[in-house]
Protein backbone atom coordinates (compact mmCIF):
# COMPACT_ATOMS: atom_id res chain seq x y z
CA UNK A 1 0.00 0.00 0.00
CA UNK A 2 1.26 3.48 -0.89
CA UNK A 3 -0.03 6.77 0.52
CA UNK A 4 -0.11 9.66 -1.93
CA UNK A 5 -0.91 13.22 -0.84
CA UNK A 6 -2.18 15.67 -3.38
CA UNK A 7 -1.16 19.30 -3.82
CA UNK A 8 -2.57 22.00 -1.58
CA UNK A 9 -3.02 22.37 2.17
CA UNK A 10 -6.42 20.69 2.21
CA UNK A 11 -5.52 17.82 -0.08
CA UNK A 12 -6.51 14.38 1.11
CA UNK A 13 -4.18 11.43 1.43
CA UNK A 14 -5.04 8.62 -0.97
CA UNK A 15 -4.15 5.00 -0.35
CA UNK A 16 -3.10 3.07 -3.44
CA UNK A 17 -2.87 -0.70 -3.18
CA UNK A 18 -0.22 -2.25 -5.43
CA UNK A 19 -0.42 -5.96 -6.19
CA UNK A 20 3.17 -7.04 -6.70
CA UNK A 21 3.59 -10.49 -8.32
CA UNK A 22 5.61 -12.91 -6.25
CA UNK A 23 7.68 -14.21 -9.19
CA UNK A 24 8.55 -13.49 -12.79
CA UNK A 25 6.15 -16.22 -13.98
CA UNK A 26 3.25 -14.64 -12.12
CA UNK A 27 4.02 -11.32 -13.78
CA UNK A 28 4.00 -12.91 -17.25
CA UNK A 29 0.73 -14.74 -16.54
CA UNK A 30 -0.95 -11.53 -15.43
CA UNK A 31 0.39 -9.60 -18.41
CA UNK A 32 -0.99 -12.23 -20.80
CA UNK A 33 -4.57 -11.71 -19.64
CA UNK A 34 -6.93 -9.33 -21.37
CA UNK A 35 -7.64 -6.02 -19.62
CA UNK A 36 -5.01 -6.75 -16.99
CA UNK A 37 -4.51 -3.03 -16.12
CA UNK A 38 -1.03 -3.66 -14.80
CA UNK A 39 -0.07 0.00 -15.14
CA UNK A 40 -2.77 0.96 -12.63
CA UNK A 41 -2.21 -1.94 -10.24
CA UNK A 42 1.60 -1.89 -10.10
CA UNK A 43 3.77 1.13 -9.38
CA UNK A 44 7.23 0.26 -10.64
CA UNK A 45 9.17 3.21 -9.24
CA UNK A 46 8.02 2.97 -5.65
CA UNK A 47 8.55 -0.80 -5.47
CA UNK A 48 11.90 -0.95 -7.20
CA UNK A 49 13.51 -2.97 -4.42
CA UNK A 50 10.78 -5.61 -4.64
CA UNK A 51 11.23 -5.86 -8.40
CA UNK A 52 14.98 -6.31 -7.98
CA UNK A 53 14.38 -9.12 -5.50
CA UNK A 54 11.93 -10.83 -7.85
CA UNK A 55 14.37 -10.74 -10.78
CA UNK A 56 17.27 -11.96 -8.63
CA UNK A 57 15.23 -14.92 -7.41
CA UNK A 58 14.17 -15.76 -10.96
CA UNK A 59 17.79 -16.12 -12.02
CA UNK A 60 18.07 -19.33 -10.00
CA UNK A 61 15.23 -21.03 -11.87
CA UNK A 62 16.84 -23.06 -14.62
CA UNK A 63 13.74 -23.52 -16.77
CA UNK A 64 13.18 -19.74 -16.96
CA UNK A 65 16.82 -19.07 -17.82
CA UNK A 66 16.86 -21.72 -20.56
CA UNK A 67 13.70 -20.34 -22.11
CA UNK A 68 14.95 -16.76 -22.09
CA UNK A 69 18.31 -17.80 -23.53
CA UNK A 70 16.53 -19.63 -26.34
CA UNK A 71 14.60 -16.46 -27.13
CA UNK A 72 17.89 -14.66 -27.76
CA UNK A 73 19.13 -17.16 -30.36
CA UNK A 74 19.31 -16.14 -33.98
CA UNK A 75 16.23 -17.25 -35.90
CA UNK A 76 13.90 -17.64 -32.91
CA UNK A 77 11.75 -14.68 -33.93
CA UNK A 78 11.84 -15.55 -37.65
CA UNK A 79 8.47 -17.30 -37.36
CA UNK A 80 6.81 -13.97 -36.50
CA UNK A 81 8.31 -12.17 -39.51
CA UNK A 82 7.28 -14.81 -42.05
CA UNK A 83 4.59 -13.57 -44.42
CA UNK A 84 2.32 -16.43 -45.64
CA UNK A 85 3.16 -15.97 -49.31
CA UNK A 86 3.81 -19.67 -49.96
CA UNK A 87 3.31 -23.02 -48.25
CA UNK A 88 6.72 -22.90 -46.56
CA UNK A 89 5.76 -19.66 -44.76
CA UNK A 90 2.24 -20.51 -43.60
CA UNK A 91 1.41 -20.70 -39.90
CA UNK A 92 -2.20 -21.03 -38.77
CA UNK A 93 -3.63 -19.22 -35.78
CA UNK A 94 -3.51 -22.23 -33.46
CA UNK A 95 0.15 -22.90 -34.19
CA UNK A 96 1.02 -19.24 -33.74
CA UNK A 97 -0.86 -19.03 -30.42
CA UNK A 98 0.96 -22.07 -29.04
CA UNK A 99 4.30 -20.66 -30.23
CA UNK A 100 3.62 -17.45 -28.30
CA UNK A 101 2.76 -19.43 -25.20
CA UNK A 102 6.01 -21.34 -25.54
CA UNK A 103 8.03 -18.14 -25.70
CA UNK A 104 6.43 -16.59 -22.62
CA UNK A 105 6.16 -19.80 -20.60
CA UNK A 106 2.36 -19.72 -20.38
CA UNK A 107 -0.05 -22.61 -19.98
CA UNK A 108 -0.69 -24.63 -23.10
CA UNK A 109 -4.50 -24.18 -22.99
CA UNK A 110 -5.09 -27.24 -25.17
CA UNK A 111 -8.15 -28.23 -23.17
CA UNK A 112 -9.78 -27.94 -19.81
CA UNK A 113 -7.55 -30.68 -18.38
CA UNK A 114 -4.20 -29.63 -19.86
CA UNK A 115 -2.59 -26.92 -17.72
CA UNK A 116 1.06 -27.77 -18.35
CA UNK A 117 3.63 -25.17 -19.32
CA UNK A 118 3.77 -24.92 -23.11
CA UNK A 119 7.57 -24.73 -23.19
CA UNK A 120 7.95 -27.77 -20.91
CA UNK A 121 5.44 -29.63 -23.05
CA UNK A 122 7.55 -28.91 -26.15
CA UNK A 123 10.68 -30.13 -24.35
CA UNK A 124 8.92 -33.42 -23.63
CA UNK A 125 8.65 -33.90 -27.39
CA UNK A 126 12.42 -34.35 -27.60
CA UNK A 127 12.27 -37.38 -25.29
CA UNK A 128 10.17 -39.40 -27.74
CA UNK A 129 12.13 -40.59 -30.80
CA UNK A 130 9.06 -40.94 -33.02
CA UNK A 131 7.91 -37.34 -32.65
CA UNK A 132 11.44 -35.97 -32.45
CA UNK A 133 12.00 -37.40 -35.92
CA UNK A 134 8.84 -35.63 -37.12
CA UNK A 135 10.30 -32.23 -36.32
CA UNK A 136 13.71 -33.34 -37.56
CA UNK A 137 12.36 -34.39 -40.97
CA UNK A 138 10.34 -31.19 -41.36
CA UNK A 139 13.38 -28.98 -40.77
CA UNK A 140 15.57 -31.11 -43.04
CA UNK A 141 13.08 -30.77 -45.87
CA UNK A 142 12.91 -27.01 -45.29
CA UNK A 143 16.69 -26.67 -45.60
CA UNK A 144 16.76 -28.79 -48.76
CA UNK A 145 13.98 -26.72 -50.33
CA UNK A 146 15.80 -23.48 -49.59
CA UNK A 147 18.99 -24.92 -51.10
CA UNK A 148 17.09 -25.81 -54.26
CA UNK A 149 15.69 -22.27 -54.31
CA UNK A 150 19.30 -21.06 -54.30
CA UNK A 151 19.89 -22.81 -57.69
CA UNK A 152 21.71 -25.77 -56.12
CA UNK A 153 21.21 -29.51 -56.46
CA UNK A 154 20.00 -31.25 -53.29
CA UNK A 155 19.44 -34.89 -52.36
CA UNK A 156 17.77 -36.28 -49.25
CA UNK A 157 19.44 -39.03 -47.20
CA UNK A 158 21.79 -40.71 -49.71
CA UNK A 159 22.04 -44.37 -48.75
CA UNK A 160 25.10 -46.64 -49.16
CA UNK A 161 27.25 -43.82 -50.48
CA UNK A 162 29.33 -43.06 -47.38
CA UNK A 163 30.78 -45.80 -45.20
CA UNK A 164 32.45 -45.97 -41.82
CA UNK A 165 36.17 -45.20 -41.95
CA UNK A 166 36.97 -47.76 -39.22
CA UNK A 167 36.09 -50.80 -41.34
CA UNK A 168 32.80 -51.75 -39.70
CA UNK A 169 30.86 -51.81 -43.02
CA UNK A 170 28.27 -49.45 -41.54
CA UNK A 171 26.57 -46.98 -43.84
CA UNK A 172 26.84 -43.31 -42.89
CA UNK A 173 23.74 -41.47 -44.05
CA UNK A 174 23.45 -37.70 -43.46
CA UNK A 175 20.10 -35.96 -43.64
CA UNK A 176 20.88 -34.37 -46.98
CA UNK A 177 23.51 -33.57 -49.61
CA UNK A 178 23.80 -30.26 -51.43
CA UNK A 179 25.96 -30.01 -54.56
CA UNK A 180 27.66 -26.64 -54.90
CA UNK A 181 28.29 -24.86 -58.19
CA UNK A 182 31.87 -26.16 -58.35
CA UNK A 183 30.69 -29.75 -57.83
CA UNK A 184 31.67 -30.05 -54.16
CA UNK A 185 29.13 -32.08 -52.16
CA UNK A 186 28.18 -30.74 -48.75
CA UNK A 187 26.41 -33.02 -46.29
CA UNK A 188 24.43 -31.72 -43.36
CA UNK A 189 22.64 -33.26 -40.41
CA UNK A 190 19.90 -31.59 -38.34
CA UNK A 191 19.64 -32.05 -34.59
CA UNK A 192 17.86 -30.39 -31.67
CA UNK A 193 19.23 -29.52 -28.23
CA UNK A 194 17.49 -28.17 -25.14
CA UNK A 195 20.48 -26.16 -23.86
CA UNK A 196 23.74 -24.66 -25.08
CA UNK A 197 25.86 -27.31 -23.31
CA UNK A 198 23.90 -30.19 -24.82
CA UNK A 199 24.09 -28.47 -28.20
CA UNK A 200 27.90 -28.34 -28.10
CA UNK A 201 28.04 -31.99 -27.04
CA UNK A 202 25.67 -33.03 -29.82
CA UNK A 203 27.65 -31.15 -32.47
CA UNK A 204 30.86 -32.83 -31.32
CA UNK A 205 29.24 -36.28 -31.50
CA UNK A 206 27.84 -35.58 -34.95
CA UNK A 207 31.23 -34.56 -36.24
CA UNK A 208 33.56 -37.09 -34.60
CA UNK A 209 31.18 -39.83 -33.45
CA UNK A 210 31.01 -41.76 -30.17
CA UNK A 211 32.29 -45.10 -28.92
CA UNK A 212 34.63 -47.54 -30.65
CA UNK A 213 34.12 -50.61 -32.88
CA UNK A 214 34.94 -52.78 -29.85
CA UNK A 215 31.99 -51.29 -28.03
CA UNK A 216 29.75 -52.25 -30.91
CA UNK A 217 31.11 -55.82 -30.96
CA UNK A 218 30.41 -56.15 -27.24
CA UNK A 219 26.89 -54.82 -27.73
CA UNK A 220 26.29 -57.30 -30.57
CA UNK A 221 27.36 -60.22 -28.38
CA UNK A 222 25.09 -59.00 -25.64
CA UNK A 223 22.23 -58.77 -28.12
CA UNK A 224 22.72 -62.40 -29.17
CA UNK A 225 22.67 -63.45 -25.52
CA UNK A 226 19.48 -61.50 -24.86
CA UNK A 227 17.76 -62.97 -27.93
CA UNK A 228 18.69 -66.49 -26.86
CA UNK A 229 17.46 -65.82 -23.34
CA UNK A 230 14.13 -64.46 -24.55
CA UNK A 231 13.61 -67.45 -26.88
CA UNK A 232 14.19 -69.88 -24.03
CA UNK A 233 11.90 -67.93 -21.73
CA UNK A 234 9.19 -67.88 -24.38
CA UNK A 235 9.53 -71.63 -24.88
CA UNK A 236 9.15 -72.25 -21.12
CA UNK A 237 6.24 -69.82 -20.88
CA UNK A 238 8.01 -67.51 -18.39
CA UNK A 239 7.81 -64.45 -20.67
CA UNK A 240 4.99 -62.99 -22.70
CA UNK A 241 5.32 -61.84 -26.29
CA UNK A 242 5.14 -58.18 -25.26
CA UNK A 243 7.90 -58.57 -22.68
CA UNK A 244 10.10 -60.30 -25.25
CA UNK A 245 9.55 -57.49 -27.73
CA UNK A 246 10.43 -54.85 -25.13
CA UNK A 247 13.63 -56.68 -24.19
CA UNK A 248 14.68 -57.00 -27.84
CA UNK A 249 13.87 -53.34 -28.46
CA UNK A 250 16.00 -52.16 -25.52
CA UNK A 251 19.01 -54.18 -26.55
CA UNK A 252 18.57 -52.95 -30.14
CA UNK A 253 18.73 -49.34 -28.94
CA UNK A 254 21.84 -50.16 -26.94
CA UNK A 255 23.55 -51.56 -30.03
CA UNK A 256 22.58 -48.52 -32.07
CA UNK A 257 23.89 -46.07 -29.47
CA UNK A 258 27.07 -48.00 -28.69
CA UNK A 259 29.03 -46.70 -31.68
CA UNK A 260 28.77 -44.07 -34.37
CA UNK A 261 31.59 -43.14 -36.68
CA UNK A 262 30.55 -39.51 -37.03
CA UNK A 263 30.07 -37.71 -40.32
CA UNK A 264 33.18 -35.64 -40.84
CA UNK A 265 35.75 -38.33 -41.70
CA UNK A 266 33.50 -40.62 -43.79
CA UNK A 267 32.34 -37.65 -45.87
CA UNK A 268 35.89 -36.31 -46.19
CA UNK A 269 37.05 -39.64 -47.67
CA UNK A 270 34.51 -39.13 -50.48
CA UNK A 271 35.54 -35.51 -51.03
CA UNK A 272 32.53 -34.00 -49.25
CA UNK A 273 32.22 -31.48 -46.45
CA UNK A 274 30.02 -31.79 -43.41
CA UNK A 275 27.85 -29.22 -41.59
CA UNK A 276 25.90 -29.81 -38.39
CA UNK A 277 22.73 -27.74 -37.99
CA UNK A 278 21.83 -27.63 -34.30
CA UNK A 279 18.52 -25.95 -33.46
CA UNK A 280 16.60 -25.12 -30.31
CA UNK A 281 13.03 -26.25 -29.71
CA UNK A 282 11.85 -22.77 -30.73
CA UNK A 283 13.65 -22.89 -34.07
CA UNK A 284 16.69 -20.82 -33.11
CA UNK A 285 20.17 -21.71 -34.36
CA UNK A 286 22.64 -23.01 -31.78
CA UNK A 287 25.23 -23.76 -34.44
CA UNK A 288 26.79 -20.84 -36.38
CA UNK A 289 24.53 -20.00 -39.29
CA UNK A 290 27.40 -18.33 -41.08
CA UNK A 291 29.03 -21.70 -41.75
CA UNK A 292 25.92 -22.87 -43.55
CA UNK A 293 25.15 -19.70 -45.48
CA UNK A 294 28.75 -19.26 -46.63
CA UNK A 295 28.50 -22.60 -48.46
CA UNK A 296 24.88 -23.06 -49.51
CA UNK A 297 23.70 -19.42 -49.37
CA UNK A 298 22.90 -17.46 -52.49
CA UNK A 299 25.75 -15.32 -53.80
CA UNK A 300 23.38 -12.41 -54.39
CA UNK A 301 23.10 -11.81 -50.63
CA UNK A 302 26.60 -10.33 -50.59
CA UNK A 303 25.97 -7.88 -53.42
CA UNK A 304 25.43 -4.19 -52.76
CA UNK A 305 22.00 -2.62 -53.05
CA UNK A 306 22.89 -0.77 -56.26
CA UNK A 307 24.43 -3.86 -57.90
CA UNK A 308 22.90 -5.38 -61.05
CA UNK A 309 24.15 -8.91 -60.29
CA UNK A 310 21.82 -11.88 -59.90
CA UNK A 311 19.66 -11.86 -56.77
CA UNK A 312 17.82 -14.52 -54.82
CA UNK A 313 14.45 -15.15 -56.44
CA UNK A 314 11.55 -17.25 -55.20
CA UNK A 315 7.78 -17.15 -55.91
CA UNK A 316 7.13 -16.69 -52.20
CA UNK A 317 9.75 -14.02 -51.60
CA UNK A 318 8.45 -10.85 -49.94
CA UNK A 319 9.94 -7.70 -48.45
CA UNK A 320 10.47 -9.67 -45.21
CA UNK A 321 12.55 -12.36 -46.97
CA UNK A 322 14.55 -10.45 -49.55
CA UNK A 323 17.75 -12.42 -49.01
CA UNK A 324 18.27 -16.16 -49.08
CA UNK A 325 19.49 -16.03 -45.49
CA UNK A 326 16.24 -14.49 -44.23
CA UNK A 327 14.19 -16.92 -46.30
CA UNK A 328 16.07 -19.91 -44.83
CA UNK A 329 15.65 -18.70 -41.25
CA UNK A 330 11.93 -18.19 -41.72
CA UNK A 331 11.40 -21.54 -43.46
CA UNK A 332 13.17 -23.47 -40.67
CA UNK A 333 11.30 -21.57 -37.93
CA UNK A 334 7.92 -22.16 -39.59
CA UNK A 335 8.65 -25.88 -40.03
CA UNK A 336 9.60 -26.14 -36.36
CA UNK A 337 6.41 -24.41 -35.20
CA UNK A 338 4.11 -26.54 -37.36
CA UNK A 339 5.78 -29.84 -36.44
CA UNK A 340 5.73 -29.00 -32.72
CA UNK A 341 2.05 -28.15 -32.69
CA UNK A 342 1.25 -31.28 -34.71
CA UNK A 343 2.73 -33.41 -31.94
CA UNK A 344 1.15 -31.37 -29.16
CA UNK A 345 -2.28 -31.64 -30.74
CA UNK A 346 -2.02 -35.41 -31.18
CA UNK A 347 -0.77 -35.80 -27.61
CA UNK A 348 -3.66 -33.73 -26.26
CA UNK A 349 -6.17 -35.87 -28.15
CA UNK A 350 -4.57 -39.04 -26.78
CA UNK A 351 -4.77 -37.77 -23.20
CA UNK A 352 -8.36 -36.63 -23.77
CA UNK A 353 -9.34 -40.11 -24.95
CA UNK A 354 -7.74 -41.65 -21.87
CA UNK A 355 -9.55 -39.22 -19.54
CA UNK A 356 -12.91 -39.78 -21.19
CA UNK A 357 -12.52 -43.57 -21.13
CA UNK A 358 -11.59 -43.48 -17.44
CA UNK A 359 -14.61 -41.33 -16.60
CA UNK A 360 -16.86 -43.56 -18.66
CA UNK A 361 -15.69 -46.61 -16.75
CA UNK A 362 -16.32 -44.85 -13.43
CA UNK A 363 -19.87 -43.90 -14.42
CA UNK A 364 -20.66 -47.25 -15.96
CA UNK A 365 -22.94 -49.36 -13.74
CA UNK A 366 -22.36 -53.07 -13.45
CA UNK A 367 -25.64 -54.93 -14.02
CA UNK A 368 -25.98 -58.67 -14.06
CA UNK A 369 -27.08 -59.66 -17.54
CA UNK A 370 -30.39 -61.53 -17.78
CA UNK A 371 -30.32 -65.31 -18.34
CA UNK A 372 -32.65 -66.70 -20.98
CA UNK A 373 -34.67 -69.83 -19.94
CA UNK A 374 -36.84 -72.02 -22.17
CA UNK A 375 -39.32 -74.82 -21.43
CA UNK A 376 -38.09 -78.32 -22.03
CA UNK A 377 -39.46 -80.30 -24.98
CA UNK A 378 -40.94 -83.78 -24.81
CA UNK A 379 -37.72 -85.40 -25.91
CA UNK A 380 -35.80 -83.77 -23.07
CA UNK A 381 -38.02 -85.24 -20.34
CA UNK A 382 -36.08 -87.26 -17.76
CA UNK A 383 -36.68 -90.84 -16.73
CA UNK A 384 -38.31 -89.76 -13.48
CA UNK A 385 -40.80 -87.65 -15.35
CA UNK A 386 -41.62 -90.64 -17.63
CA UNK A 387 -42.39 -92.74 -14.58
CA UNK A 388 -44.74 -90.11 -13.25
CA UNK A 389 -46.55 -90.03 -16.55
CA UNK A 390 -47.05 -93.84 -16.51
CA UNK A 391 -48.55 -93.70 -13.03
CA UNK A 392 -50.94 -90.97 -14.12
CA UNK A 393 -52.00 -93.03 -17.16
CA UNK A 394 -52.70 -96.18 -15.03
CA UNK A 395 -54.83 -94.24 -12.59
CA UNK A 396 -56.80 -92.73 -15.44
CA UNK A 397 -57.43 -96.25 -16.93
CA UNK A 398 -58.60 -97.69 -13.60
CA UNK A 399 -61.13 -94.92 -13.14
CA UNK A 400 -62.53 -95.49 -16.61
CA UNK A 401 -63.00 -99.26 -15.92
CA UNK A 402 -64.89 -98.55 -12.74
Amino acid sequence: MTRIKGKGPEAEVKEVFATIPTSFDDLVHKAAKDNNKLQHKINVHEHALNWIRIYEESKHKQNICCRLEDCLLLGTSAAFTAIPSCRAMQIKHKQLAFRLRMQFGLKSKLGGFCEEDAFQLALAMGKQPKWRNLKHDACSDALLDTAVASNLVACREPERHFECHNGTDLSVCPDGIVILEDGTPVGFDVTFAASAASGRRTIREKRFGRGTPRDREAALKEREAVHEKTREARARGNMTQREAQEANHKIGLKVESSYHSGYEKPLALKGARFLCVCLSYMGGWRSPIGEVMDLVGHTGDEEAHHSFEERFEHPGKTWASVTHRQFSLQAVAVATVNATYRWVESEARRVLREVLNAREQERRQEVTPPVARTRRTRSEVSDDDEGDDDDDANSVGAGAAA
